[in-house]
């Protein structure tokens, strides 16, 4: 959930983002115990929306687009949108089939379509009906989010209607008055879906509900109060700035009239009073929150020498009748077209870098590149201004806190070396002749029903028996791995605990001592791999950029969650996992990933946040499967002790939960099954029932098979929907079991699929 987000729904709620709450430097605040529960302080409105809902669906969407099938009325055999009332017993035939009403909970729950009907949901239309009784005329504000397009209506009238694609469910997402009369109300709500995760959630709150709801807004997302200087600017003169919030009515209803406690560090992490010297400035701040816990943050600042930089901030662009971009970049522009645009290019870098903490960063970091140069060796991207701040705000966290590196040992050295990937033929790989030949019609097929290109890499037995591309991609070219980089999180955080730095088990309390509050004090490293820890979303709260992420998640996110409980695919938990892994190492997780699963394969990669990808390559994904084939070993390195990697294989998540309520899930440390069979079932896989490996959001698939010592890459930047490209991925890797010979059809197991290659 973003700042910007999270400021439009405080301003939905009926209160502006201005005004400011003054600060000084202070002494440090006291660290509060976070109070036992936040309901006593930010009470959970009365959430007044139907208990039940009545669901009506599927209908086809049958090719139209989003708009169109949020304006088709499906309805209309029953007298239409309007006038509908769907009783238990209301059944339509459609196409030959027989839909009928189905009930499932409202109130606080959130309506999940895609569960209902498994997997008859791409590009689907279903409707929700619900009735309210109310004791007199009045109008309620509703809190709604749905994925995807919706309409509602209240009593026949249409109140609401949002066409769009690519957003989760979140309850606050769309906000709209809601006329209820005295008596009987009838709401209708219509939810389309392109593919992927499918449903809605509705609150609807009076005015005590409206004020309770604009409370908990401001709550659960500090960062939109926006703390800075009062000018905006963040490159310092002679004195250090006063602190303050953009939105102060929000942060009186926070943290109310506690004191904010701020202390500046000088370029050499020395805390001072001024700033003297040039260079970065970090100012560490602390606040108690009106509920008792302690929010902290830091803020960094440029104090630059005169003539330091050519000037960056001229209202107008030098060489103003000289195009600066490059005719390349745009080849349909000419000249007095890139001209122009140059100069509203100018212009935008120039706000940029004029005002807001980034232009801090990157003043800085152009400094910085030029004092220090990347290393030759190492990718740029390693170098930006802003993991240059990351490392000077962890190295400060480390010494405010009394905390010693230990850092993790770079791979051993293996004599004699472990096999490495090779071309070779299908007979080299044991692979049945003909199935290459075969698989690219397949793949040729597969571009009929979804354009979007792609590349395949097969490996068998070590050798690369297909690498091809399709649909314009290129053999070698990068391609957004998407949630696949959850897997190398895992395998960065597993050579910590190779090396007994941490466990999987161990509290995240052990790194994190806030942590000790009763509602996360069970919670484990284990537990936010298997995305039971309670945390929500992706890169929220600024992601790895945020130095107090750790403190960012207890005081924002489980504060108003019950751990443990339940099962909420996310990436904030894995960051959760790199900054503890920061703070016991004392390098920054993009090093990290850097140093422990990017180096030893020797491809051009990038990963800026664990629960996501940002480059890989076939050959690359192709290499890790070949090192978990092997055991951990690759070439002339072992990553992994010999036997350790079956620890990060899916294990039952209630065995390590107790209490949790599904008894047959089961999660790894970034890894899942991944069967590929229609039912999901591990007895019916086309491929081993032991294989494994990770989704991806852009369809890029990635099995790992240690039965059938086989690796399936299948790299991409998008699809056509979930549905369809689990469909196609699914076609595709069965032709290719059809090549196998002799497979084997081993019973599902948890322990033992890896076996050693070398030693």
């Amino acid at each position: 959930m973003g700042w910007g987000f999270a400021l439009a729904t405080w301003a939905a709620w009926g209160c502006g983002a201005s005004g400011a709450q003054g600060s000084g430097a202070a002494a440090p605040a006291a660290g509060a115990q976070a109070a036992s529960s936040a309901a006593s302080s930010f009470a959970p409105p009365s959430n007044l929306a139907p208990a039940r809902w009545r669901v009506l669906g599927p209908f086809m969407q049958a090719g139209a687009s989003r708009e169109a099938a949020l304006d088709q009325d499906y309805l209309a055999p029953l007298g239409g949108e309007a006038a509908a009332r769907l009783e238990p017993s209301t059944s339509l035939e459609l196409g030959g089939k027989r839909l009928s009403v189905r009930e499932l909970p409202g109130g606080d729950a959130t309506v999940d379509l895609h569960a209902l009907y498994e997997n008859d949901t791409d590009l689907e239309v279903a409707y929700a009906y619900g009735e309210l009784e109310w004791p007199r005329d009045e109008v309620l504000q509703a809190s709604f989010g749905s994925d995807d397009g919706a309409a509602v209506w209240v009593n026949g009238e249409r109140v609401h209607r949002l066409v769009t694609a690519g957003r989760g469910v979140s309850p606050d997402s769309d906000h709209f008055a809601v006329p209820l009369r005295a008596g009987s109300n009838r709401l209708l709500i219509k939810v389309e879906n392109g593919s992927g995760d499918w449903g809605f959630a509705l609150r609807l709150y009076d005015a005590e509900g409206q004020r309770r709801a604009r409370e908990l807004v401001a709550r659960r997302q500090l960062e939109a109060l926006e703390l800075g200087p009062e000018s905006e600017r963040f490159m310092l003169d002679a004195e250090f700035p006063r602190l303050v919030y953009r939105n102060a009515e929000g942060a009186r209803v926070v943290f109310a009239d506690a004191p904010l406690a701020v202390r500046w560090f000088d370029p050499e992490l020395r805390e001072v009073q001024r700033p003297e010297q040039p260079g970065r400035y970090i100012a560490v701040v602390e606040q108690a929150t009106r509920d008792g816990y302690t929010h902290r943050s830091m803020l960094t600042f440029a104090k630059l020498a005169p003539g330091a930089l050519p000037p960056l901030d001229g209202r107008a662009p030098p060489y103003a009748e000289r195009p600066l971009l490059r005719a390349e970049l745009f080849p349909g522009l000419n000249e007095a077209q890139r001209a122009e645009l140059s100069r509203h290019v100018w212009r935008a870098v120039s706000d940029y870098l004029g005002r807001g903490e980034n232009a801090a960063i990157a003043r800085l970091g152009l400094l910085e590149a030029a004092a220090a140069p990347p290393a030759a060796a190492e990718p740029q991207w390693l170098a930006s201004g802003f993991i240059r701040d990351a490392e000077r705000q962890l190295a400060l966290r480390m010494q405010l806190e009394g905390r010693s590196a230990r850092a993790i040992a770079p791979p051993s050295k293996l004599t004699p070396a472990a096999p490495v990937l090779r071309s070779g033929s299908e007979r080299d790989a044991g692979i049945a002749p003909g199935t290459v030949q075969r698989l690219r019609g397949v793949a040729k097929d597969w571009l009929k029903e979804d354009p979007n290109g792609f590349v395949v890499m097969l490996v068998r037995n070590g050798v690369v028996f297909m690498h091809e591309a399709f649909g314009g991609f290129e053999k070698e070219q990068g391609f957004n791995p998407a949630s696949i980089g959850k897997m190398m999180a895992g395998l960065t955080f597993a050579r910590a605990v190779d090396q007994g730095l941490i466990n999987f088990d161990d509290p995240v309390s052990k790194v994190f001592p806030e942590w000790q509050h009763e509602r996360t004090a069970k919670v484990t490293f284990r537990h936010c791999f298997q995305h039971i820890a309670g945390l929500p979303a992706h890169v929220s709260h600024g992601g790895l950029y945020n130095p107090y992420l750790d403190n960012a998640f207890l005081v924002q996110d489980t504060a108003f969650v019950e751990p443990l409980r339940e099962h909420r695919y996310n990436g904030d938990s894995y960051n959760l996992t790199g900054k503890a892994l920061e703070l016991i190492t004392g390098k920054t997780m993009w090093r990290l990933l850097y140093e422990n699963v990017q180096k030893p394969f020797g491809e051009p990669v990038a990963q800026f946040d664990l629960g996501f990808g940002d480059k890989f390559t076939a050959r690359y994904l192709a290499k890790v499967g070949q090192m978990l084939l092997q055991d951990g070993a690759y070439g002339d390195q072992r990553l992994y002790s010999p036997g350790f990697l079956r620890q990060l294989l899916p294990q039952q998540v209630a065995a390590h939960a107790p209490g949790f309520p599904d008894q047959k899930l089961e999660w790894g440390i970034g890894q899942t099954w991944l069967p590929d069979s229609p039912d999901e079932s591990r007895d019916k896989a086309p491929l081993s029932p032991n294989t494994f490996g990770h989704g991806a959001g852009s369809g890029t698939i990635f099995r790992v098979d240690p039965d059938h010592q086989l690796i399936v890459v299948i790299g991409r930047n998008g699809n056509a929907g979930w549905g369809t490209n689990q469909r196609l991925a699914a076609k595709f890797i069965a032709s290719l079991a059809q090549g196998l010979d002799a497979p084997k059809r081993a019973a599902p197991k948890a322990a033992e699929p890896m076996a050693s290659a070398v030693e």
